[in-house]
């Protein structure tokens, strides 16, 4: 029997797992190689296209269970819950792709207009999780995996994320789950949003839990219980990987010291961010500063830091900077 890393419990709510860069721009793409793929039942806005180069194990997406092997090729709906989970005695690493966007920064009018409606009409199918089939999968995973390595952030790069969608309008696929239950797995809680917007908003200040109970009209205990419930983590573990990401970027991008960069992210206890800093990232800020700016240095192309479970910053090389939207 096939062992699974984390051996999953698909039951109650899924994640959710904010994207706040999806916000900003017409699409990310991210490339991955890991020991294994771990368990995390969520779902995000993002529309997913997920391609896997190396490993196996089970593909969670809404009620379907599925296995999956090197060229697998799935299009994952909005609040679609999903996983991807490895099997730990597979002796290789696991190597996957994903591209993520949210159609509605392409605004309603991009969506009616004649070249684009057989598209949106396939998207909407995503809410059903769309599974490709071979061999034209292996070309389009190549594809993908060549538009991980370019800016995200360039005309040429999203000429190739249409290109990628285009090809897909032409291969042979199937429906992962049923017209009837696909729909409302992750049912919208418009709070969740409204909360999340009031914390990007007020990272900085030394806001509590209370403080955010109050904006919801909720007492305590019942927003703790509700915010686990939505979220997936509690609000102060919500909250820290949110200001440290927000410190992380600062100090790639600026030259501000560490105790600024710190403090105007809503830490006024050194000794307090230095403990969250490397239970999130693994390492010191001095460390993470340093790494990071060597990694900008050899590299001509935007980068991916993963900081825990549920976090991750870009960024963006400093001293090739000009080339990558030349390449």
């Amino acid at each position: 029997m096939m062992q699974i890393a984390s051996p999953p419990q698909v039951v109650g709510q899924p994640r959710l797992v904010p994207l706040p860069e999806a916000e900003t721009h017409a699409f990310m793409v991210s490339r991955y190689r890991e020991p294994t793929v771990h368990f995390l039942w969520h779902y995000h806005h993002e529309i997913e296209l997920v391609w896997i180069s190396k490993g196996s194990g089970l593909r969670y997406v809404g009620r379907s269970v599925e296995r999956f092997k090197p060229g697998d090729l799935v299009l994952v709906g909005s609040r679609l819950p999903h996983t991807w989970a490895s099997a730990i005695d597979q002796p290789t690493e696991a190597e996957w792709s994903v591209i993520q966007f949210l159609p509605k920064n392409w605004s309603e009018e991009f969506w009616q207009l004649p070249e684009v409606r057989r598209l949106n009409a396939f998207l909407a199918h995503a809410t059903r999780g769309v599974r490709f089939s071979e061999p034209a999968c292996r070309d389009i995973g190549e594809q993908i995996e060549v538009l991980a390595t370019r800016s995200s952030h360039s005309l040429e790069s999203l000429i190739q994320f249409l290109a990628i969608f285009q090809r897909l309008l032409h291969t042979p696929c199937h429906y992962l789950n049923g017209a009837q239950t696909a729909v409302d797995l992750a049912e919208p809680d418009p709070r969740v949003e409204r909360l999340l917007e009031w914390i990007q908003n007020h990272f900085a200040e030394p806001i509590t839990q209370a403080q955010a109970a109050a904006e919801l009209k909720m007492s305590a205990p019942a927003f703790s219980r509700w915010f686990k419930h939505r979220v997936g983590r509690v609000f102060q573990s919500y909250l820290n990987e949110l200001r440290v990401a927000k410190v992380c970027a600062r100090l790639t991008d600026q030259e501000e010291s560490i105790t600024q960069a710190a403090f105007k992210c809503g830490y006024n206890n050194l000794a307090n961010f230095n403990r969250r800093f490397r239970e999130i990232t693994g390492f010191s800020p001095t460390e993470f500063r340093s790494q990071t700016r060597q990694r900008q240095e050899q590299s001509a192309r935007d980068f991916l830091v993963r900081l825990g479970s549920y976090s991750a910053v870009r960024i963006s090389p400093k001293t090739a900077s000009h080339q990558s939207d030349a390449t």
